[in-house]
């Protein structure tokens, strides 16, 4: 404890710390933007919240934005602006270059997906690869599959009615969608309906990244370790993570089938032969090499599958529960539905669904053209995206080539300081992440009164209005960077409600308004219960 070296060593660092924080408050080019000076000194600010008390920062940020303002500096290099109308100038489209925060997007282990490409250019690259495979033309034209799943899971609920057995509906839901994304995907479902206590893999999987996500975050290098370790030890620490291993080795199997020239094949027609699976988009030849690896495949198909279940049943989910609470608002969206689907076992296209004003719509006799902005986008859908068909993690950009203005606040592309030797020979510039969450525009309560409340009948209001509403959704997020499953997403959220709604009554079981309620921030909302659950039983089947 005398050593001279250890006191040296001490000295030196308490001197750094000084001195850096010294920098940050008084030097730093984001000195003027207001905020708690902890946060604006260390990230430790930060990380107490979110890995000691478990996805908490999230709210700490809205509480700064009700002491300081719309805009924050959450940590030393971060801005936040909680402003929905400023949000299409943080996520840009066109010609505006808009990188990913690298810090931010490594906690993924995902790190060849689209999603976690931080360059704009390479991923427009990535992303144009997928554009027609998800476009809304190609999605409409195997929709029929997707009616196929939807089926699957109504007969699923029949079945539990006949029994009088009590089922996760979130759980039912994240089965189907893991079906669909699967089918589409790959052009082989892992049919976890046909499970009798319906499979649900992909939640696991989805969980166990979630769990460790703010870990991750801030001690990269383990999930590089991780990587490293022999599978069989990687089984035994860390258990959890047997599930997301097992999914990756289907997926490297099916990336390794397409690489080599076993391509899926969906259908039983000639027509129906020729759909490309999304393999079949990422391995063709005029594509680079590096660009066709089996670890890019195996990281793009990992994330496709975990967005693809997880958003779209968690908004499914969040429909169910408050259409299930009401009976005045369950009633008139059946009567509506009635217009489309005469009977329960009726057909209806995707198309018909989109000309109902909100599948909710208590005036659903009004002319059509009487009402704007309420189609392709209808108003119990628009709700249950709103309130539970989002991610809560916020997403830093950094616009590399432009200052960014908001207010009289100027936010600089990059941070003037003296540069490393290291950030010399890497052209690694500190630049400044800005960032937003959809968590606070989806509840602002200026633009949605009474934000908690599902209230489909606010879009017929706005449609009547002229308000443009939608643009305030965000779960897709905006600009170059947008879903490239949003059009997939719609076709399930539209099928799968209108058909359950129309054929069933649920009766909620051990689950309350409370039980809804995002509580964490683990890059989905997280409730007490982790993952929003709703239990429910099949109460009545509708024959007419």
């Amino acid at each position: 404890m005398d050593s001279p070296r250890l006191w040296t060593g001490l000295a030196g660092l308490i001197t750094y710390l000084i001195v850096i924080s010294v920098y940050r408050l008084f030097s730093h080019p984001l000195r003027n933007i207001p905020g708690p000076k902890l946060a604006a000194v260390t990230h430790l600010y930060e990380w107490y919240y979110d890995l000691f008390l478990g996805g908490k920062y999230l709210f700490e940020i809205e509480r700064m934005h009700e002491r300081y303002g719309p805009i924050v500096r959450i940590n030393p290099p971060e801005i936040h602006i909680n402003d929905p109308k400023y949000y299409d100038e943080i996520y840009a489209s066109g010609t505006h270059r808009r990188n990913k925060d690298a810090e931010f997007v490594s906690f993924t282990g995902l790190l060849l997906s689209s999603a976690s490409t931080t360059d704009h250019d390479l991923h427009r690259y990535r992303r144009g690869l997928m554009n027609n495979f998800f476009s809304k033309k190609s999605v409409r034209g195997i929709s029929y599959f997707v009616e196929e799943k939807v089926h699957n899971l109504m007969q699923r609920f029949e079945a539990f009615y006949r029994c009088n057995k009590v089922v996760r509906l979130d759980d039912a839901f994240a089965a189907m969608t893991s079906d669909v994304i699967t089918h589409y995907c790959y052009g082989k479902s892992w049919d976890y309906l046909d499970y009798a206590n319906l499979r649900t893999d992909v939640r696991k999987a989805v969980r166990d990244l979630t769990c460790s996500v703010h870990f991750n975050r801030i001690f990269p290098i383990f999930l590089a370790v991780l990587k490293k370790l022999p599978l069989r030890w990687l089984y035994a620490i860390h258990p959890g993570r047997s599930v997301v291993l097992d999914i990756q080795k289907t997926i490297y199997e099916q990336s390794a089938e397409a690489i080599h020239g076993d391509k899926y094949k969906i259908g039983h027609n000639d027509a129906v032969d020729k759909h490309k699976t999304i393999y079949d988009q990422l391995t063709d030849p005029s594509i680079p090499a590096e660009e066709r690896s089996l670890q890019r495949l195996q990281d793009e198909g990992l994330l496709l599958i975990s967005v693809g279940t997880e958003t779209t049943a968690r908004a499914l989910t969040t429909a169910c529960f408050h259409i299930a609470s009401d009976d005045q608002l369950r009633t008139r969206l059946r009567e509506e539905l009635r217009t489309v689907l005469p009977t329960p076992t009726s057909s209806v296209t995707w198309s018909e669904l989109e000309k109902l004003p909100y599948l909710v719509n208590p005036l659903w006799h009004w002319n059509f053209s009487n009402i704007t902005n309420t189609t392709p986008q209808t108003g119990t859908v628009n709700e249950s995206l709103r309130l539970g068909g989002f991610l809560t993690t916020r997403s830093p950009r950094i616009a590399p080539d432009e200052p960014l203005t908001y207010k009289e606040y100027t936010i600089p592309p990059s941070v003037s300081k003296p540069l490393t030797p290291k950030q010399h020979t890497t052209n690694r510039i500190p630049q400044t992440p800005v960032s937003s969450s959809s968590y606070f525009g989806h509840k602002n309560p200026n633009i949605f009164p009474e934000p908690e409340k599902f209230s489909p009948e606010r879009w017929i209001s706005a449609g009547r209005n002229n308000d443009h509403l939608f643009k305030y959704i965000t779960s897709f997020s905006r600009g170059s960077r947008i879903c490239a499953g949003m059009n997939l997403a719609f076709l399930e959220l539209y099928m799968t409600l209108a058909y359950f709604v129309r054929r069933f009554d649920v009766e909620l079981v051990d689950t309350t308004v409370e039980d809804m309620k995002i509580v964490r921030d683990m890059r989905v909302g997280f409730t007490h219960r982790g993952e929003p659950t709703v239990y429910g039983r099949i109460v009545r089947v509708y024959e007419d």
